[in-house]
């Protein structure tokens, strides 16, 4: 009896991998990243000065006296309107006297101009509010093997798959807006304990105090005024409005002053309660996350202020 060889298959290995991925970002060219220029026209300068009480000379208060308008370049057309305002009346007419007032007449003027045009296409002046980022991707690797042991034909193989996905959205044109709230919110009041007493008309003695510096200062006030060179305990009053947007950065607000409590999530087209819309696979500042957050880390995790 003649014996033959038993045959056996070379071993074999066969893999392959495939990348693939996508992003997609929403800015305008001019502006891109610089999210404080999507809402600047100009320098808003107020003129503040003390109130008194006029039968017993104490200070009341501060009052804005005066607005002053500086357009910008960066958004032109929109400066325009704004511009156009300041000159349609002298300055000491009285139309130009609360910023407050100035703020509601002037954009009510324009948006009597700048509304979307039978709500199909923006009109002259609109300022963009769209800023996303958008990313997927998907991480493929597959590998299999053959061979054969003895009587037995063996394969194996693995197959893995990985799939991210990020976003990211804010609406750029409510900063100025949170940031003019946020900026001297803890300087409303005056300190009585102190005071500066000087001789005014008619034998009246004014007693003057300066402002009173509370504990519920917020994050943006502190990073604000250190970026200012400003003493963030001081009595300084920063007037936001007749900053250059180049001041700020969005690293400026700790995450709630910007989730505001979850109302940007909760109603995205409300820009006046939420800035931020939504966002997963980035922090609160559009930086990519490269760690899994835990709840753990989230629940410890402080905002210190001055430190």
């Amino acid at each position: 009896m003649t014996m033959r060889p038993t045959e056996s298959r070379t071993p074999t290995i066969q893999y392959k991998w495939t990348i693939r991925g996508r992003t997609r970002k929403v800015r305008t060219r001019t502006h891109g990243s610089n999210l404080f220029d999507y809402g600047y026209l100009g320098k808003f300068i107020s003129t503040r000065i003390p109130t008194y009480d006029f039968l017993t000379g104490k200070q009341t208060g501060f009052q804005v006296v005066n607005v002053d308008f500086v357009p910008g370049d960066l958004n032109p057309t929109a400066s325009a309107f704004d511009e156009q305002y300041f000159n349609l009346f002298p300055t000491d007419a009285g139309f130009y006297t609360d910023f407050n007032a100035v703020f509601c007449r002037q954009w009510s003027a324009e948006r009597s101009s700048s509304d979307s045009v039978y709500s199909l296409w923006s009109n002259v002046g609109s300022l963009s509010n769209r800023y996303s980022t958008y990313q997927q991707g998907s991480v493929h690797i597959g590998a299999n093997g053959s061979a054969d042991i003895g009587k037995h034909a063996v394969s194996i193989g693995v197959d893995y798959e990985q799939l991210t996905q990020r976003s990211y959205r804010i609406n750029p044109l409510g900063l100025w807006g949170r940031a003019r709230d946020l900026a001297d919110f803890h300087l409303q009041q005056l300190d009585f304990s102190d005071s500066t007493l000087s001789p005014g008309p008619d034998g009246i003695i004014y007693t003057s105090y300066d402002r009173l510096v509370r504990a519920s200062r917020t994050t943006f006030d502190y990073n604000l005024r250190t970026a200012l060179g400003l003493d963030p305990n001081g009595t300084d009053y920063i007037d936001v409005d007749a900053l250059d947007p180049s001041t700020f950065s969005l690293d400026m607000f700790a995450p709630d002053e910007l989730i505001q409590s979850g109302q940007g999530l909760i109603n995205p087209n409300n820009t006046a309660v939420g800035l931020i819309d939504s966002y997963y696979g980035y922090d609160y500042l559009d930086n990519k996350l490269t760690s899994r957050p835990t709840f753990e880390r989230f629940l410890r995790q402080e905002q210190q202020i001055g430190q």
